[in-house]
C-alpha cells in the first residue's frame, strides 16, 4: 500500500488533515487521518487500502472468493480457470491500466461477478461476466490535505478549511511551506 508523506518546511509544528470531499448531495467532509509534523520534519501516513474479490457461478452454486488486497488503481486483473469444482482464480497481471482504473477480464469458463473495496467497504461491483468479457472500475481518489488546528480523525472538517484543501493521492508528498508574507501553505507533488 502506498503511503502519503507530509513534509514540514516551516519553523513551527503543523497538523495536516487528510479527508475525502463530501458527496455532492450535501454530505460533510470528515477527517480521515491526521499528521502532526514537527518543525522541519516529515511523517508518513498509510494510504488508502483497496481490495478485490469475485463470486463465481459454479455448477454447485454461487461461491465467493477471498478479498485480494491491491495497492490501488491503476491495476489489471485476469480471472483464470481452475478445474471444476474449484472456483476460478484472480491474478494481477499489470499495474498499467488507465488512470484511476481497475480492469478485470474473465478468462474462466464460468460467469463471475467482481467486487471492489476501498477501506474494507464495497465501492463497486460488476454484472456477471461471461468468458471473454471485461469490466472496468473507474476509481477516483477523493483525498485532500488541509492544515488544521484541533480537528481529530472522524471530526467534520470546517467548511472554510475544506475549501482551502489540495488534492492528494496515495504515493504523493504534501509539503507545508511558509509564505513570504506570513502564514502557511500546502503544495502537493
Amino acid at each position: 500500500m502506498d503511503s502519503i508523506t507530509i513534509v514540514n518546511q516551516a519553523s513551527e509544528p503543523v497538523r495536516v488533515a487528510i479527508f475525502r470531499r463530501p458527496p455532492s448531495n450535501g454530505g460533510v467532509a470528515v477527517a480521515w487521518r491526521i499528521a502532526e509534523v514537527p518543525p522541519r520534519g516529515r511523517t508518513r501516513l498509510a494510504g488508502e487500502s483497496y481490495g478485490i474479490s469475485l463470486a463465481a457461478q459454479l455448477p454447485a452454486g454461487l461461491e465467493r472468493g477471498e478479498v485480494v488486497e491491491l495497492a490501488g488503481p491503476p491495476a489489471r486483473f485476469e480471472i483464470r480457470p481452475n478445474p471444476l469444482p474449484e472456483p476460478p482464480i484472480l491474478i494481477l497481471t499489470s499495474a498499467d491500466a488507465g488512470d484511476d482504473e481497475v480492469q478485470v477480464g474473465n478468462g474462466a469458463d464460468v460467469p463471475v461477478q467482481v467486487f471492489l473495496y476501498r477501506e474494507s467497504q464495497e465501492i463497486g461491483r460488476s454484472p456477471f461476466l461471461e468468458r471473454g468479457e471485461e469490466f472496468s472500475f473507474h476509481v477516483r481518489s477523493e483525498l485532500y490535505a488541509a492544515l488544521v488546528e484541533s480537528v481529530q480523525p472522524g471530526d467534520e472538517m470546517p467548511p472554510e478549511l475544506a475549501g482551502q484543501a489540495v488534492r492528494i493521492y496515495s504515493g504523493q508528498t504534501a509539503t507545508v511551506t511558509e509564505a513570504a508574507g506570513g502564514g502557511l501553505g500546502i503544495e502537493v507533488g
